[in-house]
């Protein structure tokens, strides 16, 4: 035998033994025991310089067979490519992991261009990259990844050694930021109310909160909450938190009255006492720390529950780091495999609380003037919430229930404001405001139709969702006013900008009558969701979301600097009935009384305005309507006239707007050279001979209201409107003689 044989059939023996222990049987060596539990390079010899630099025993790792393993992030990010191609082009399929509806679109669709990187989910080299995902397939060896789980999610944190607990303990003791730390002196079961009583807030929560916002799924918290009111002392923190938020944000939607008729307590002292105890809860649960739904959701209920009580400076700073908690949550993005573990309810309660999150977020954006800082842009995919109702989903659910294409249901207010949100963050407008990039094509091409982007979709929202409403039941009212409050609003701002380059006074009558009658149908949608005994339990939304500032911005210089427009009357009547719907509605409402603190110089100018032009047609005076009353008796609070001189105001008094703002500008187009209007009616003046209530014309009001700038959340605000005539600038957010009612 020639030494290469003998050469040869030595290395094969010696391989033999190798195979056995540390070496794969297609000669691959590898890493040992002690180095792969330590996530270190292995310099695979035996023993490795890692373990005789330690001075322990070099373990080499017994042969396993190597599972064959798929690229599976590539196979997925495929098939998600494909099933865009299907979606885009309306063809139905049915999803890999079910949380899409494979219906074909509505013929008013918003879907991505994949040409177009403007549009925030562009090609596939403008795709959101995840950068934790590189660095794996990067710096890990292939045989690093053997213990990773089946679905292709790598373990790769799970072999790493507890961190010392001592520094774990130190830093969670400065873990408070928010909050401050737990006070030792608050025990929260004691804190829960009666039982009775945890089940009349639940049911109020049920009434007035849930439908319009649909954040927590009923059917399964309502089981949690039904044992969780029988044993409060082992109730698990995220859960105790969600429940002192439920009982926050369910006082917050009731009247005075109607927490003394049911808990024999006043509002505000159930406020304080439920909101102390959330806070607690929420220093518990840590939601900034955490992954779990339920404790972003009670931060979120607990932000809305403060709303009409803090400066809205504050409260944007705290819904901004609630959008941040949802973002590292991956609440703005389609669950795909990361999270392929999570059922269908998981995944459409992750999309209802985004949507509602991002709303809430935009709406302080635009009442504090920082629009281009809103969450609601095109840089995220979340879809809209389904339209389901709530029993159709159930825990063990693995595709989603079929969408209700011509049926409205208890999620028809949250699905109709996602829809509009959605269009909006896309639209062309919005994206000049907030400079987020390019509009799709498509939006592009719906602007240039007759009536633009708005009219497209106010016919699908019609024609989708509002044509199958009741307008007797609670939800479907409030649904269809203040969708229809949202288009008469954002159609005014669209007048603004149509014409922002042209002065006031070059406006022909038409396009100012155009303005007129979007800000006037503004009010009438307002006042229709605040009078009506349908929608009493919703009026903490109205407050909260929607205020028609803007409206009154136009209508009342428009009718100072011109009373004898034909719309005036029209204007006259909307601004009354709008103003005494917010001064006699619920003692909650925030924006009540900021109208007769900011408005009175124009609204006693306008005023004024009218009855001078009556004057010269020769006719007699008109009653003075409430909002005109109430400004004179705050003007002469303002310069110290005692309540003995207020009867004078009722009657005229010797009391006119120059007097009581010297530095007013008086410049009013008394009739215009128009054609000569018709006689205001004052029967239907608010506290006229019609109006058996007769308003609230001589009560003190108790001081500045904080107000709310904008309407829904269509891309402009209205803080940039008329800031100066009315007195809302910096001063009006820094008075310190804000009194919250």
């Amino acid at each position: 035998m020639s030494p290469q044989a003998d050469s040869d059939q030595s290395q094969s023996a010696s391989s033999k033994p190798a195979a056995a222990g540390g070496q794969s049987t297609t000669g691959r060596i590898l890493a040992c025991a002690l180095c792969k539990q330590r996530r270190v390079k292995c310099t695979r010899s035996f023993p490795c310089e890692n373990c005789v630099r330690a001075g322990v025993q070099c373990v080499q790792p017994t042969v396993q067979q190597r599972r064959r393993r798929f690229a599976e992030r590539a196979l997925l990010d495929r098939i998600q490519s494909y099933e865009g191609l299907l979606r885009n082009n309306n063809i139905p399929f049915e999803p890999l992991h079910g949380y899409q509806s494979a219906s074909v679109p509505a013929p008013v669709s918003i879907r991505d261009d994949d040409s177009d990187p403007g549009c925030g989910r562009g090609s596939k080299e403008h795709e959101a990259r995840d950068v934790w995902l590189s660095i794996k397939r990067v710096a890990l060896e292939d045989d690093d990844d053997d213990e990773g789980d089946s679905d292709g999610n790598s373990s790769k944190f799970s072999n790493y050694e507890p961190p010392d607990r001592n520094i774990a303990a130190a830093i969670q003791s400065h873990d408070h930021l928010l909050f401050g730390a737990p006070n030792p002196n608050i025990h929260l079961p004691s804190m829960h109310p009666a039982q009775v009583q945890i089940f009349k807030l639940w049911q109020v929560y049920l009434d007035n909160v849930n439908p319009l916002l649909k954040v927590t799924h009923v059917p399964s918290l309502q089981a949690r909450i039904i044992d969780a009111a029988s044993h409060v002392d082992s109730v698990s923190p995220p859960l105790e938190a969600l429940m002192f938020s439920i009982y926050s944000i369910a006082v917050r939607s009731m009247t005075d009255e109607e927490c003394i008729a049911s808990f024999h307590l006043p509002q505000d002292q159930l406020l304080s006492c439920y909101q102390v105890a959330c806070k607690q809860a929420l220093v518990r649960c840590t939601p900034w720390r955490s992954n779990d739904r339920d404790c972003l959701t009670a931060l979120y209920l607990y932000l809305l529950s403060v709303g009409q009580q803090v400066d809205p400076r504050s409260l944007a700073c705290m819904a901004s780091v609630a959008i941040r908690i949802a973002q590292r949550m991956g609440l703005p993005y389609e669950p795909g495999s990361s999270i392929s573990g999570c059922k269908t309810l998981e995944f459409e309660m992750r999309r209802r609380l985004w949507w509602s999150l991002v709303i809430f977020d935009n709406r302080l954006c635009e009442i504090v003037n920082q629009e281009k800082s809103t969450s609601l842009s095109p840089t995220w995919d979340c879809r809209v919430p389904l339209n389901i109702n709530d029993f159709e989903l159930r825990t063990d659910m693995k595709k989603p229930p079929a969408t209700h294409e011509k049926t409205a249901t208890e999620s028809l207010f949250v699905v109709v404001w996602s829809e509009l949100a959605n269009f909006v963050r896309r639209s062309i407008t919005h994206l000049d405001i907030i400079g987020a990039g390019k509009p799709s094509p498509e939006m592009v091409k719906l602007a240039k139709q007759e009536g633009g982007e708005l009219r497209a979709l106010e016919e699908m929202i019609e024609s989708k969702y509002l044509a199958y409403c009741n307008p007797e039941v609670p939800l479907h009212h409030m649904t269809m006013w203040s969708t229809r409050s949202f288009f008469a609003r954002a159609r005014l701002v669209d007048h603004y900008l149509t014409y922002s380059a042209t002065p006031a006074e070059q406006l022909t009558e038409a396009q100012r009558g155009q303005g007129f009658a979007h800000a006037i149908r503004m009010l009438e949608c307002d006042t229709k969701i605040r009078t009506s005994p349908l929608t009493q339990g919703y009026l903490w939304h109205i407050e909260t979301f929607q205020c028609p500032v803007l409206a009154y911005l136009h209508v009342l210089h428009g009718l100072a600097k011109r009373p004898g427009e034909e719309y005036a009357d029209k204007a006259w009547i909307a601004v009354c009935e709008n103003y005494e719907s917010l001064v006699n509605g619920p003692n909650q409402t925030r924006s009540q009384m900021m109208f007769a603190l900011k408005f009175s110089p124009v609204v006693m100018q306008g005023w004024e305005a009218r009855q001078t032009l009556r004057r010269q047609r020769g006719q007699g005076p008109e009653e003075m309507p409430q909002i005109v009353l109430d400004s004179r008796i705050k003007a002469m609070q303002m310069h110290g006239i005692g309540p003995s001189e207020w009867s004078s105001a009722s009657s005229g008094g010797d009391f006119i707007a120059a007097d009581l703002f010297p530095n007013l500008h008086t410049n009013i187009a008394v009739g215009g050279g128009q054609s000569p209007s018709v006689v205001f009616p004052s029967a239907l003046l608010p506290g006229g001979p019609s109006t058996p209530s007769g308003g609230r014309g001589g009560q003190e009001y108790g001081g500045a209201i904080a107000s709310t700038m904008g309407g829904p959340f269509f891309g402009a605000s209205s803080a940039g409107q008329g800031l100066i005539d009315t007195g809302m600038g910096e001063q009006f957010w820094s008075d310190d003689a804000f009194k919250f009612v």
